[in-house]
């Protein structure tokens, strides 16, 4: 049989069979388009990038702290129910490190050449029967020597405080290396603040 002839056959099958055929095409075509676009959705949520002043999954465990300084600070702030109430937490300033290492999303991340992280432990206890949220990163400014005020460069976003629980927080802030004293404001974004002396 010659190639003609052969492409013929096929033409002829093609032809005869189309209408049993064509249903199953048409609803394969649907099925990879919507795989592909819940591929396309998973792997854009995947890769949101973490920058200044983004909400982040941050975590210092990695780096041995450089400097550790104790504060043991406690405050009361507002945090937020689901019935979007304010519910009264407790807010601890616990310790203050230094390193030049962090981990972001389960991967570490050095400080660029000259920085160092700064981070910021915090307790908070939420002693209502409500499960609340607050956002941590809004309740501590780092102020520089000229005055200005610098929001977390990392944090975790709104932190959710399960009811009669402890949670611990941690913000992150990067300082140049030969900055050995810092000076942190702590309190409510329209409020009074408490300025807290750190000493590395």
């Amino acid at each position: 049989m010659s190639i003609k002839e052969k492409f013929l056959g096929v033409k002829f099958w093609l032809k005869a069979n189309s209408k049993r055929y064509l249903p199953w095409a048409i609803i394969g075509v649907f099925v990879v388009i919507a795989i592909v676009g819940i591929l396309s959705l998973l792997k854009r949520s995947n890769s949101s990038t973490t920058s200044t002043g983004k909400t982040s999954v941050i975590s210092g465990k990695v780096a041995k702290a450089k400097a550790t300084v104790k504060v043991g600070e406690k405050f009361e702030f507002m945090a937020i129910n689901a019935q979007k109430k304010e519910v009264p937490v407790s807010f601890t300033i616990d310790v203050i490190e230094r390193k030049d290492e962090i981990k972001l999303k389960g991967e570490p991340q050095g400080a660029p050449v000259g920085k160092d992280y700064v981070l910021v432990r915090i307790e908070i206890q939420n002693d209502s029967a409500d499960r609340v949220a607050i956002a941590t990163a809004d309740r501590v400014r780092l102020q520089s020597s000229d005055g200005k005020l610098f929001a977390p460069d990392y944090h975790n976003g709104n932190v959710v405080i399960d009811p009669i629980s402890v949670r611990r927080d941690l913000l992150a802030f990067l300082v140049d290396t030969d900055v050995k004293k810092l000076t942190l404001l702590v309190g409510e974004l329209g409020g009074e603040k408490k300025t807290i002396e750190v000493n590395f």
